[in-house]
């Protein structure tokens, strides 16, 4: 017990022995101009590795140090590093100091940030849904690109409160087409039809879209001249980055695929949407007012006839499924000091149709609902048709600088129907 005692007694005089030998120093660390303590500062020993941070209250402790003059480095985020010259150590003593730090103002230059919007994403529609004050629908080329259909309005059959008629003219909420508006690429799109206002929407290949909204209320914003809808068409923009991209679809269509399918005569380039000749009219050919104004047993009316291609023969073949494909590819590149951007997107389709209408005359309306008025004729008949179509575009965007650029859009499209 006794050598224990004598041990334990030797290692403090020890200890006591060896803090006689080496000094302390310590401080607290402020702002210059608040006066409130930084807290996480470091205080180094110049020259070495030793030091200490200061506490939630500015205050730092360095121990152990030996007897000596030294420098301290003082330094914190946001602050100027400041150095303490002559810090004298003693032994035995604590050497105290307080430091305040000065902040290290730096005036950064303006950055800018830019970048291209991107409309054919799902995030992107989803916000200028969400932002609009109105009622509005819309799809996106994200989705687009996911489903098998062929053009926009094959689409527009996925939007809710949409009706296809025709299958290219578009009903919104049971208003007939004649009765909306529809703006391509911002501007109004001219009608397709010669005797009433409309837009055939399957025009429009599917893989040539961004961005379809339907807009079913009004506001100061857009046009005012509609009743059921506006319709905007975003077709695809400059690209972010060079791109390729190209794809197969096939469809079946109950009743026509692999049944019996009757055709007349078609030129070489039918399958293209047009005809090289065959069904032309010959040069001599009455015009539409001549014949108009013809009365029906007039010689110009039995000429004209005549002179038309009688071969009303046709071939029985089977219907094969509708098939199609598209592809597209998109560049940048500088042209000296004008950056360019390209892109070009190109979509073939063929499909068949066989349907059996049934054709009646009646010889007056019915003013009794439950009197139904005699018949003229009625008649049941076979239709076929075989639709082609090609679409084509093609945009370009030169940028002469960081405030002017020209952009061209072009559209193309073929659509030739036999039937």
């Amino acid at each position: 017990m006794l050598r224990k005692i004598l041990f334990v007694a030797l290692i403090q005089l020890g200890s006591i022995a060896a803090f006689a030998q080496t000094g302390t120093i310590s401080g607290t660390i402020t702002d210059s101009k608040t006066t409130e303590a930084i807290i996480g500062a470091n205080v180094v020993i110049q020259g070495t590795s030793v030091g200490a941070a200061t506490d939630i209250e500015g205050n730092f402790t360095i121990k152990n140090v030996k007897p000596g003059t030294y420098t301290l480095s003082v330094s914190f985020i946001t602050y100027k590093t400041h150095t303490i010259p002559d810090v004298v150590v003693e032994a035995g003593k604590i050497s105290t100091i307080t430091i305040q730090l000065l902040e290290d103002a730096t005036e950064l230059q303006e950055v800018v940030v830019t970048g291209k919007r991107e409309i054919n994403n799902d995030i992107s529609l989803m916000s200028a849904i969400k932002d609009s004050k109105l009622v509005v629908s819309g799809i996106s080329a994200q989705q687009i690109v996911k489903l098998p259909d062929n053009d926009a309005a094959q689409v527009m059959k996925r939007v809710p409160g949409i009706t296809i008629v025709d299958n290219r003219f578009v009903m919104v909420r049971g208003v007939p087409e004649r009765y909306n508006q529809v703006l391509l690429n911002g501007g109004v799109a001219p009608s397709t039809e010669i005797d009433k206002r409309s837009f055939s929407f399957d025009l429009i290949s599917s893989s040539a879209i961004d961005q379809l909204l339907i807009y079913k209320s009004g506001t100061a914003e857009l046009p005012g001249d509609f009743a059921g809808g506006i319709i905007k068409v975003i077709t695809k923009q400059t690209p972010s980055e060079n791109y390729f991209n190209f794809g197969l679809n096939f469809g079946y269509r109950v009743g026509t695929t692999f049944e019996s399918f009757s055709e007349t005569e078609r030129s070489k380039t039918d399958f293209l949407g047009f005809d090289t000749g065959l069904r032309t009219l010959p040069s001599s050919f009455p015009t539409t007012k001549e014949i108009k104004s013809a009365s029906t047993i007039s010689s110009i009316r039995e000429s004209a006839a005549r002179q038309l291609n009688n071969g009303f023969g046709y071939t029985n073949t089977t219907a094969p499924m509708d098939y199609g494909f598209s592809g597209g590819f998109g560049r940048n590149f500088t042209v000296g000091a004008v950056d360019v951007s390209t892109l070009a997107n190109i979509s073939y389709s063929t499909s068949y149709l066989n349907y059996a209408p049934n054709i009646i005359r009646y010889s007056s309306f019915d003013s009794d609902p439950e009197t139904i008025s005699e018949k003229q004729f009625e008649f049941k008949d076979n239709s076929f048709s075989r639709e082609s179509k090609v679409s084509f575009v093609n945009n370009w965007l030169f940028k002469l600088s960081d405030n002017h650029q020209i952009e061209f859009k072009n559209l193309f499209v073929q659509i030739g129907e036999n039937k």
